[in-house]
This record gives C-alpha cells, sequence and structure tokens, in this order.
C-alpha cells in the first residue's frame, strides 16, 4: 500500500455513498447532514454528534480498521480519525465498511484512550497513505492498523445491515 496513491475524488465518492447509507439506515434517528459545520457529519435527533468513517476495504479480508490519527499536507498537520472527533467533542466515531454493510460505534474519548495504549504498548508503525487532492498535489493520512478484536471494549454497537 505504500507506493498506492488514493485520489481524493475517488475517496469523496466512497465517503458519500457511506452518508447516503447512514442517512438511509438510521433514519430513524433523523440524523441532519451538518452543511455548515464541517468537524461533524451528523446530528441525531437526541442532538448527539456523529463522525463517520466509510472504508472500501472488504472487511473479511482484514482482522483490521485503519484508524487515522492524523493528516499532513505540506507543513500543516492536523487531528484525524478519532483523535480529530475526540477534539472536537462528536459524541459518536462510526466506522462503516461499505462494502459489508457493518457499521461500527465507538465513542471518542474512549476509543483514543484504548487506541494510545494499543499503539505505545505495542509499538505499532504509523503507516502513510498517500492521496492526491483536487489540486494536484498531495497530502498523507497518518494511522494505525488496529485490530478490531482489541477495541472490543469500548465497542457501543455492531450493526450488520440485511
Amino acid at each position: 500500500m505504500a507506493d498506492k496513491v488514493f485520489n481524493f475524488e475517488d475517496q469523496r465518492r466512497i465517503g458519500d455513498i457511506g452518508e447516503s447509507d447512514f442517512l438511509r439506515i438510521y433514519e430513524k434517528m433523523k440524523p441532519v447532514k451538518s452543511l455548515d459545520d464541517f468537524r461533524i457529519d451528523f446530528t441525531l435527533k437526541d442532538g448527539k454528534t456523529v463522525e463517520l468513517k466509510t472504508d472500501s476495504y472488504d472487511m473479511g479480508n482484514t482482522p483490521n480498521f485503519f484508524m487515522e490519527k492524523s493528516t499532513v499536507s505540506g507543513d500543516k498537520t492536523t487531528a484525524g480519525g478519532p483523535w480529530r472527533s475526540k477534539e472536537h467533542k462528536i459524541d459518536y466515531f462510526v466506522y462503516y465498511f461499505v462494502k459489508n454493510k457493518v457499521f461500527f460505534w465507538f465513542r471518542p474519548k474512549e476509543l483514543v484512550k484504548i487506541l494510545d495504549k494499543l499503539i505505545a504498548k505495542n509499538k505499532l508503525r504509523e503507516m502513510v497513505i498517500k492521496n492526491k487532492n483536487t489540486r494536484g498535489g498531495y497530502y498523507e493520512a497518518r494511522g494505525y492498523k488496529i485490530s478490531r478484536e482489541s477495541v472490543e471494549p469500548v465497542l457501543l454497537k455492531e450493526h450488520k445491515v440485511e
């Protein structure tokens, strides 16, 4: 994967599919897509906020999540994934394997706590995923392969859509 460069537009299309699925599948929670605050993907009818991460990988081919910790563009580094959700005080970080139609729900604060421990304890190596942006430049998503089993203690809900 080190040599592969992902295209921002392709990744955005995958994210759009995930968001469309989320709106339909969780219709009873009345999710509203945030159009003015890009730190939030959805606000639910109870006022809780959601950050949705859509993964196009087939979860049958890996026991892992890719938990993005940061995004690097030029000399600017910003928090990513659950770390970003924690920083922005989002209520739920939801990881969605779109091919398998499986949603994993977490509270960012609890998830980050266990991720930081796993990364330190297991001396996990940071992965760098290169992405081409819409202006022809590049940015990097940096994060870790984390086994799904290792974060089960903080998993709120795993929802397989039939």
